[in-house]
């Protein structure tokens, strides 16, 4: 009897592990934060636009309370969500809090993540711009990450085919050039030289190197990018105000039922050997 308590124990433990690890939960999850934070901001003039909440940055949006369970979980998730983007942020706002979400990550996180995003931009799963205000993040922790880690495979890597994505775009290939060449990281080491009691933004991946701060080319980049205004740039989507509301069917139902069920058998159990 003791080895049916310890089986169905351990059952009962496995169950919980992979609830707590199907995929499918995580982006329901993600996708429900960020429907809550496009509701609670649609009223907000100008969010229809997704320069909105780039202006906004983690330090506007960390004010809502689901904005910040979402880079909790997008910190650990991170490389499932990037992956199943369509089904986790369908909207082009969504993407967008989204990749502000994604700003909290550690230096070396969020390489990897620039590494899987130009792969979606080349494959027009997101549009350029957003990738391109991917690639200049506001949030210090990982400004000029690409700069100041140039010299490392991804991000030479990253930087080439950004050149190629973006060759259209003078400033673009100007930008990237400067980045590879080393020259960015060195704008931004004489920089802090010169300025000694500027706050350094954040850490890089190179042990004790700071992250560098906007330069020229990259802060002409940003303005151009980050205007309230409607971006040409980005695909005219069909607005979908109109279209029928599909409630999602929840997966964790299930689960729970389950874990329910055994264990109202263990109870069952306990009080039959009991009274045995």
């Amino acid at each position: 009897m003791n080895k049916l308590f310890a089986g169905i124990t351990i059952w009962l433990i496995s169950i919980s592990v992979l609830m707590s690890q199907d995929p499918s939960m995580s982006f329901q999850k993600a996708s429900e934060l960020l429907e809550q934070i496009n509701t609670n901001e649609s009223q907000r003039p100008g969010w229809d636009e997704p320069s909105t909440a780039i202006e906004s940055g983690r330090k506007g949006l960390g004010k809502l309370p689901e904005f910040v369970k979402l880079e909790q979980m997008a910190r650990t998730t991170w490389p499932q969500l990037v992956s199943n983007i369509q089904t986790v942020a369908p909207s082009r706002m969504s993407k967008t809090v989204l990749f502000v979400a994604l700003q909290s990550l550690p230096p070396d996180d969020y390489l990897q993540f620039l590494d899987q995003a130009v792969g979606l931009a080349e494959g027009k799963t997101i549009d350029k711009q957003l990738f391109k205000w991917a690639l200049f993040p506001a949030d210090k922790n990982v400004r000029g990450v690409l700069d100041y880690n140039y010299d490392k495979p991804v991000v030479r890597d990253i930087l080439q085919k950004v050149r190629v994505l973006y060759a259209d775009d003078p400033n673009m290939v100007k930008y990237c050039d400067t980045a590879l060449s080393g020259e960015a990281k060195k704008n931004a080491e004489a920089y802090f030289i010169d300025n000694p009691d500027e706050p350094r933004p954040g850490p890089a991946l190179n042990k004790g190197a700071p992250t560098s701060p906007k330069s020229k080319i990259s802060k002409s980049i940003i303005q151009q990018t980050s205007q309230a205004t409607p971006i040409q740039s980005l695909p005219t989507l069909t607005p979908q105000a109109s279209a029928p509301v599909v409630e999602k069917k929840s997966t964790l139902w299930p689960w729970l039922i389950g874990i329910i069920v055994l264990a109202l058998i263990v109870i069952g159990l306990l009080v039959w050997k009991s009274r045995s």
